[in-house]
């Protein structure tokens, strides 16, 4: 990409890797398949709907599931004959179907039995019920240091109105890939750290439209000393520009190398869970990408 290079660290042998960037898709759970002009999707494909569309007589379409989900019914209003169909199961009048599960195998229809050649069938919304992005694996000292909320959508280490806690470990496992909006984010800074990927955060800026992919950790550690209000995190967020710096190779450790400052410094030295190193050691090697153009500052060196 325009502005892109590479900065390398070795104290030996150096080595520079080439990565790839997974970028982060979301599938529709709902396609029309048959009669588009009668049935329609709505919210980037989570949901689907007669709206407010006029019928013909006998007009007939049909709703394929490409993710597996649980419907939710957010409007079902459906008169005389006419018949939402799911799995084999019909469904008419003003109940629809509330908390069914369904997946690349399941069929959704809906006929219109209505005589004429301007009918309104009724309407219903029928949507996904919404996905947990995230689960707490790893939650120290106890088990409500930690916490994901609102169904999964969000994480947190905030224990209103009391502060988080000290000497705390939390890893957070990501279920769906999703870009983090940051709804707050206050921890004491330079000791306790968020850390998504290789990028630590703390203070008062949190890790606003990163990406993270299905399977990767989000860990939490706080030191023993000052504790902060905490963050709250959910999925489902815009991606943020790209940051200044990302890491791409780090090694023996994936904690020798990182960026800080939401991705505006980078560094070779060591501090992860608290941990500061005198020196660096042998046969370490880092490479640093630069994503933007910029004007370098040394802090230290």
């Amino acid at each position: 990409m325009p502005g892109t290079m590479i900065f390398s660290w070795a104290t030996r042998h150096g080595l520079a890797i080439l990565a790839l960037v997974s970028m982060v898709t979301s599938e529709a759970y709902f396609t029309v398949t048959t009669g588009s002009q009668y049935c329609q999707t709505t919210a980037n494909g989570a949901c689907f709907t007669t709206g407010s569309l006029i019928y013909s007589n006998s007009e007939y379409c049909e709703i394929r599931v490409p993710r597996p989900t649980t419907l939710q019914t957010s409007g079902f209003a459906i008169s005389g004959t006419d018949r939402l169909v799911v799995n084999g199961v019909p469904y008419s009048g003003f109940s629809g179907p509330n908390n069914v599960s369904v997946n690349t195998t399941s069929t959704i229809s809906f006929t219109h039995f209505g005589s004429g050649t301007a009918n309104r069938p009724g309407n219903f919304l029928v949507c996904a019920a919404p996905t947990p992005y995230f689960l707490v694996s790893v939650s120290s000292p106890s088990t409500t240091t930690c916490a994901v909320t609102s169904s999964g959508r969000c994480f947190t280490n905030a224990r209103t109105p009391a502060t988080y806690s000290n000497n705390a470990q939390c890893t957070f496992t990501v279920l769906e890939s999703t870009y983090l909006s940051v709804v707050s984010f206050s921890t004491e800074p330079g000791s306790d750290y968020l850390t998504v990927g290789r990028t630590q955060y703390s203070g008062t800026t949190g890790p606003t439209g990163v990406s993270v992919t299905t399977g990767s950790t989000i860990t939490w550690y706080s030191d023993g000393s000052i504790a902060n209000s905490g963050f709250t995190i959910c999925g489902g967020g815009s991606p943020a520009s790209t940051q200044p710096f990302s890491v791409t190779v780090s090694t023996p450790s994936t904690q020798i190398c990182y960026t800080t400052n939401s991705g505006t410094c980078f560094s070779n030295s060591f501090r992860f869970t608290g941990i500061h190193s005198a020196g660096n050691s042998d046969d370490e090697r880092c490479v640093f990408n630069v994503n933007q153009n910029v004007v370098l500052r040394v802090v230290n060196f």
